[in-house]
């Protein structure tokens, strides 16, 4: 795993070859950098979930990504420090030449679609196909987006795209959440279940397996389709642009941000169901 390293000064070279301790020896250890690839169509919400992530802000009015972007934010696991290195790509077409500046080298891939579009989950069938192409080892994550809308259809279309997306996840091995950037739902939990798939840990968030509920399933993981979740709390209003009141929800600790941008640049917190405390990323 690609990680940050620690370029000694002239002055600590000078120290070790005097006789003096090494300046590594009392050197922080080594960061773990994890590189995460955003796929998918077009306002599916992929710079959504980055940002509300990373910032914990959501903006309705975003434009749609122009090539490349990527944002790093280092959190607290148990005591250690990781860096989440996200690239985020446009979903249009022209932009398929920039597939290997955020597939290559990636630990996992966030395979993104509208909820509220079953469409693009027939779609991202093919992100999956061309990302493989560059990036055979990356753990791939299935994404659904905009939950709150999906709310909205009616229950028998919420079972259809439920059971699509499963059945997808199932064929590819991939965990499989929904989530809503907007409200904020399920945000930081797709990175928990990240880091749970990466490092083989004890999984702290539990699963959520009932129509209704914003999915949460890890690999392999079944639904229950027999029982339908009580109806969900009122969603909480859209921020745009400001930070969102439950960011200290959000069970990060932002040590620092980072944020480029190639070809173009730009044309939190949790509510609920499964969302931790405190300054550390609860896996």
């Amino acid at each position: 795993m690609p990680a940050q390293r620690t370029v000694p000064t002239s002055s600590q070279s000078r120290n070790s070859e005097s006789g003096a301790p090494a300046a590594a020896a009392s050197a922080p250890p080594l960061r773990p950098l994890i590189k995460v690839a955003l796929l998918g169509d077009s306002q599916v919400g992929k710079t959504s979930l980055m940002n509300r992530f990373i910032e914990g802000t959501f903006d309705d009015t975003e434009l749609q990504t122009q090539g490349v972007n990527f944002m790093e934010k280092t959190v607290s696991i148990r005591g250690h420090e990781v860096t989440f290195s996200i690239w985020d790509i446009g979903g249009h077409k022209d932009f398929e030449s920039m597939l290997p500046l955020a597939c290559n080298d990636a630990a996992a891939m966030l395979l993104l679609f509208d909820l509220s579009k079953p469409e693009t989950l027939d779609r991202i069938r093919v992100w999956h196909q061309k990302a493989r192409e560059r990036n055979k080892f990356a753990t791939p994550v299935l994404v659904g987006c905009k939950f709150d809308l999906m709310l909205e259809a009616p229950l028998e279309e919420q079972r259809h795209i439920v059971q699509m997306s499963h059945q997808f996840a199932k064929a590819i091995n991939a965990p499989l959440v929904f989530c809503a950037p907007s409200v904020p739902i399920n945000v930081t939990n797709v990175f928990k279940v990240i880091l749970i798939s990466l490092f083989g840990l004890e999984p702290a968030v539990p699963q959520l397996t009932r129509l209704g509920e914003p999915l949460l399933l890890y690999a392999g993981g079944e639904l229950d389709l027999d029982s339908v979740a009580e109806p969900p709390p009122p969603l909480l209003p859209r921020s745009n642009g400001g930070a969102s009141p439950l960011a200290d929800v959000a069970g990060m600790a932002p040590a620092s941000l980072r944020s480029n941008s190639f070809g173009g640049g730009h044309a939190g917190a949790e509510k609920t169901w499964g969302a931790s405390s405190g300054a550390s990323l609860g896996v």
